[in-house]
């Protein structure tokens, strides 16, 4: 009684394979008229779950700077943006502000900076309920 059942399960298990080993697979090819989308790829962490960074310059050496971060329920968000100004290739920081606070940070401020080139490094953070650091992550804006 055993063997004809053994024979089956062996037979079922061969057809099964043979018809696996014998599949073909193809690979689409994207059309050449696909759209494109601009997305940035974003890592995941593990509090944070957006961040953002921008410069506009306003015209009479007049900046418009921001920054946030945003992170999950149950976590503190802290932001600090440095306005960088470019010195011979040298990017020195000039002026900081920072913000914390329970789900999202932001900074938004017009500053005047005078004449010359100019960019963001904000420094997004999340925290414990507690305050305790959980991940820090640096960006740039645009350069004007």
């Amino acid at each position: 009684m055993k063997k004809p059942v053994i024979t089956k399960i062996l037979a079922l298990t061969l057809a099964l394979s043979a018809c696996a080993g014998s599949m073909s697979i193809y690979a689409q090819e994207e059309a050449e008229t696909a759209a494109v989308v601009d997305t940035d790829i974003q890592p995941r962490y593990t509090g944070i779950t957006s961040t953002s960074v921008y410069l506009k310059n306003l015209g009479s050496g007049n900046l418009n700077c921001q920054g946030s971060t945003v992170v999950r329920n149950g976590y503190n968000a802290g932001v600090t943006v440095e306005l960088q100004k470019n010195n011979n290739g040298t990017w020195n920081t000039i002026k900081t502000w920072s913000d914390s606070g329970d789900g999202v940070a932001a900074i938004e401020v017009n500053y005047y900076a005078g004449s010359g080139t100019y960019r963001l490094k904000a420094t997004h953070r999340s925290y414990t309920s507690g305050w305790a650091l959980v991940e820090s992550v640096t960006k740039y804006s645009n350069i004007v």
